[in-house]
């Protein structure tokens, strides 16, 4: 089985955006709710394929909702959603796991699904500071990348 995307996961905490990467801020399958706000800065946040966001949610600037992601409604972001994870929380929205729902709906595998479970535990739930976490989860999932 190959599955790269819980390298993916971990890989969108270290990369750095360059300022044109930036200036891409909405992808092109976008879900979303009639009232959402982005932010008015130029540079707004960047929105990944896929990603659904509720309504009446406000995104701060420069913020990345991944691809896959899912946001509740109301919510304010002002973290960077990873991609594949649900989202939600009125003033602070907070991760609330796998958007598997979602992600079956787009033709994920069960299997695929579980790798993704499993990464999510490794870099959100194991109590391990970011940096090592991405190490355990680049460890663990070596051979499924």
């Amino acid at each position: 089985m190959t599955c790269d995307s819980s390298s993916f996961i971990a890989d969108s905490y270290e990369t750095e955006e360059t300022e044109e990467e930036a200036w891409q801020p909405v992808s092109d399958v976008v879900e979303s709710a009639k009232v959402v706000q982005l932010t008015p800065s130029v540079m707004v946040a960047t929105i990944g394929d896929h990603a659904i966001i509720g309504g009446l949610v406000g995104i701060h600037q420069h913020v990345r909702v991944g691809a896959y992601a899912m946001i509740g409604g109301c919510s304010g972001v002002g973290k960077d959603v990873p991609p594949f994870m649900r989202a939600a929380g009125g003033y602070r929205a907070r991760l609330y796991g796998l958007n598997s729902i979602g992600l079956k709906r787009h033709g994920f595998s069960s299997e695929r699904i579980g790798v993704l479970k499993q990464a999510y535990e490794v870099l959100f739930r194991s109590g391990h500071r970011m940096a090592e976490a991405v190490k355990r989860a680049r460890e663990q999932f070596r051979e499924s990348a």
